[in-house]
């Protein structure tokens, strides 16, 4: 089932890592997370033992460190 992720998220507030983070959709094969950044904060570092990320700027511009 996919989700309005623009409505989803207008019900969430940052996490520690200062993002907005919403699942949009969740299978028994995976799930995908849509996520906000609001302009000119920074997000803290976030560590996963399992699963891949894959990222997205949809306006603006980042700086993203990936890796050990």
């Amino acid at each position: 089932t996919v989700s309005n992720w623009k409505e989803a998220l207008s019900h969430t507030a940052p996490d520690k890592s200062n993002l907005s983070l919403n699942r949009v959709i969740s299978s028994s094969e995976g799930s995908l997370y849509v996520g906000v950044l609001d302009p000119l904060a920074k997000s803290q570092a976030v560590y996963h033992t399992e699963g891949d990320e894959i990222f997205q700027i949809l306006a603006g511009h980042a700086t993203l460190y990936s890796g050990k």
